[in-house]
């Protein structure tokens, strides 16, 4: 299939060349387009590489052996079982995250592998002891080397089993949780799971057996710290009777002392007896004033109250008294009988008096026992208090060495209590962790992930293919693509010709004409299949209508065929490439549509029109600029489809035939040429290896810069096109010449 492609209307070709090699932004980030004509290109080397590298993938996974790995789930609960009042001699585990995570670094303790190692014998054989294909490919390098081989020790031997024992284990925290895992590979499934369980039943016997050596260890120490402190209470509790013997101290209970007791017993006493002396004072004082009142004051005491003899004495007066009053009454005061009652009534007064006074005297002796017993009882209680106040000194130091004694007798009872308590919480030791799931033997291997790796192996393939068709696409020589060329060069692309077979024959007339790619002495006529003809001819035709102005194509209305005199240069950065097959194409095309056309070879380094025409000894253009003469007289008018053809001439044989094109003269030519011709087509010098293709360029109106398909590199067309930009003539665009189609086609 070929493909053609045209200017857009306005858009001057070096306006879009200045601006994507400045760094003008596109309308798109990414040109789908592009990436599937690269895709479409390379997917087979893409494709070649992911499926390689799937299959060394799978060859390596194959040697790999397999591993599983068995999963024993525990839980570390930070509640701390509360059996007795007491507080257990270790405490738990606690709840914050560094006591969690402290419990992980236990699990992986070497200490508890080698309880897990030792006990399921995994020293004694198997893969832990087994060298690894390091240690191989080691022992491998010292024997290339001529080292002798050395065996390791038994201590060597027992670190290398631990160190493998750990990079096959894992344990982890689940999260913020107190979930831990033990997770441990192993070439078996069975020895996966006895392993992770092995060591989940040697973490809690850890634990328990931490727990049992603290209790052990304390009530040993309590134990032995028993003795000491009996020692130490009965020193004290002897000091203080020692004291107490020593400062006449008895102590009678109660914080009270025999002194103290004695104080209060003589204070009672003394009061009791000053309460006995102002009474018997008071009734002492109140006989006295009984006896001055005579017999009927003295009825009054409380002890005559109380005594018969006086109550006796009184009735006596009484009855004398009234018998008195009758006598008195009936015989007169002066009777006899009269008298005599009042002698018997005088006499019991008197009496009376008398019994009174000696009650009175008993109140004064009692009153006087009540003073004299008042004075001792406060000499005696003067006398303890004066004692009292000497032993308050004594008192202290006694409440020193008592605190002391009672200090060391707490210490001494609460030690014991303790000891007690640990020896019983032996019997009481229990685990804060607990396993949740026991480890299982894994139905499916755990590695290699094969799926997985393949999957990865698949997408790393892929971008290798990717980098390696990328490296591809930037190391090939030449332009492939005509994609790429609006893209990467900023130029617009105006056709492609395909690749055909060509033969030479002689030919009877005198016009010339090419019609191939392979170049050399005769006419080149396109020989082979009739659809290689009828697809060159069209890609010639579509081709030339870009640089017509009659075909309604966007862009075209400036076209070098739409006026009269217009040049059109066919040059290429490079030789051999096929422009003068193309200029010789063009003409003929143009001269088909009715145009009068002359075919100009200016190539002053090949000449490959003018061998090719038999007019090698012919003068032609160089001769006109040379000698300053019409270059109208050198034209060969062509009998074949009316082109005119101007040779280049014998000067290009002079070595100063590239001043030629420097000389005003090649202007003044061609604006002759001009006049007479429709149009001309310069078949030019390629630009890269001289300077007359370039002084050519301000000559021309259009320039189609030719390119090999595949064999030009970018970098020759795009120095070609940095001398369009510094020359006032037009690049009308490139055209893309011996194109494999079926290369094309494949390559999207």
């Amino acid at each position: 299939m070929v493909e053609h492609f045209f200017p857009v209307a306005g858009a001057d070709p070096l306006t879009r060349i200045d601006r994507t090699r400045s760094g003008g932004s596109s309308d798109a980030i990414v040109d789908l387009a592009a990436a599937r004509q690269f895709l479409g290109r390379r997917w087979r080397m893409i494709a070649g590489v992911a499926l390689l590298c799937v299959v060394a993938s799978a060859l390596v996974l194959s040697l790999i052996p397999k591993s599983y790995t068995a999963t024993a789930i525990l839980i570390v609960d930070p509640r701390t079982q509360k059996v007795t009042q007491s507080d257990a001699v270790l405490g738990g585990i606690g709840s914050d995250a560094a006591a969690v995570e402290s419990q992980v670094e236990i699990l992986e303790s070497s200490t508890l592998a080698k309880r897990v190692v030792a006990e399921l014998g995994l020293d004694r054989g198997g893969e832990l002891t087994e060298p690894s294909a390091i240690e191989h490919a080691t022992e491998s390098l010292r024997g290339l080397f001529g080292l002798a081989h050395r065996e390791p020790s038994a201590a060597e031997q027992r670190e290398r089993v631990l160190q493998r024992f750990s990079e096959r284990l894992r344990v982890r925290r689940r999260g913020l949780t107190y979930v831990l895992e033990i997770a441990y590979s192993s070439g078996s499934a069975e020895t996966a799971a006895q392993v992770g369980n092995a060591l989940a039943d040697a973490y809690l016997a850890d634990q328990k057996r931490q727990k049992l050596d603290a209790a052990r260890s304390a009530s040993g120490l309590l134990g032995a710290r028993l003795d000491d402190l009996r020692g130490r209470a009965r020193d004290t509790e002897r000091a203080v009777s020692t004291f107490k013997n020593q400062n006449g101290i008895v102590d009678l209970g109660a914080a009270q002392t025999l002194l103290d007791r004695e104080i209060a017993e003589q204070s009672q006493q003394l009061t009791q007896a000053q309460a006995r002396g102002a009474e018997a004072g008071a009734r002492y004082a109140q006989a006295r004033r009984a006896m001055a009142a005579g017999a009927e004051g003295g009825g009054t005491l409380a002890e005559a109250l109380q005594s018969s003899v006086v109550t006796n004495l009184r009735q006596q007066y009484a009855q004398l008294g009234a018998q008195l009053a009758d006598l008195r009454n009936n015989l007169g005061p002066r009777h006899p009988a009269v008298g005599a009652a009042e002698a018997q009534v005088r006499t019991v007064a008197g009496q009376i008096r008398t019994e009174i006074g000696r009650l009175a005297q008993g109140l004064r002796n009692e009153a006087e026992a009540a003073a004299a017993r008042e004075r001792t009882l406060s000499a005696s209680l003067d006398r303890l208090k004066g004692q009292a106040a000497r032993r308050a000194q004594a008192q202290v130091r006694l409440a020193e060495l008592e605190r002391e004694a009672q200090a060391s007798k707490t210490i001494l009872e609460q030690s014991l209590l303790r000891q007690k308590e640990t020896s019983e919480q032996q019997n009481l030791v229990s685990s804060e962790a607990r396993i949740l799931t026991p480890a299982a033997p894994p139905l499916r291997p755990s590695a290699p992930k094969t799926g997985l790796m393949l999957v990865v192996a698949l997408a790393g393939g892929l971008v290798l293919g990717l980098g390696a068709a990328a490296a591809a696409e930037a190391m090939e020589p030449g332009l492939r693509h005509p994609g790429a060329i609006e893209r990467g060069l900023g130029v617009p692309l105006l056709g492609t010709l395909p690749r055909v077979t060509a033969s030479r024959f002689p030919r009877d007339r005198g016009g010339s004409r090419v019609g191939g790619q392979v170049a050399g002495p005769g006419h080149v006529r396109l020989t082979g299949d009739s659809r290689e003809h009828a697809r060159f001819d069209e890609a010639i035709r579509m081709l030339a209508l870009p640089l017509h102005s009659g075909s309604g194509l966007p862009g075209l209305d400036g076209g070098v065929a739409g006026r009269s005199g217009d040049t059109l240069l066919v040059t290429s950065a490079l030789a051999g490439e096929g422009k003068s097959t193309v200029s010789e194409h063009l003409a003929e095309m143009f001269a088909r549509q009715g145009r009068k056309v002359l075919l100009v070879d200016v190539d002053a380094r090949d000449a490959r029109l003018t061998r090719t025409r038999r007019a090698a000894q012919s003068p032609g253009i160089l001769d006109a600029l040379r000698n300053a003469s019409d270059p109208g007289n050198f034209i060969h008018h062509g009998t074949v489809d009316a082109i005119s053809f101007l040779p280049i001439g014998l000067a290009r044989n002079d070595s100063k035939a590239a001043e030629l094109f420097f000389s005003p003269a090649l202007g003044r030519a061609v604006a002759d040429l001009r006049r007479r011709f429709d149009l001309i087509v310069l078949d030019g010098p390629h630009l890269l290896h001289g300077v007359e293709g370039r002084l050519l360029l301000a000559h021309a109106d259009r320039t189609a810069l030719v390119v090999e398909w595949g064999r030009t590199s970018r970098e020759d067309v795009r120095a070609a096109l940095d001398l369009f930009e510094r020359a006032p003539g037009s690049l009308a665009g490139i055209i893309l010449n011996k194109v494999d189609r079926k290369a094309l086609r494949r390559d999207g």
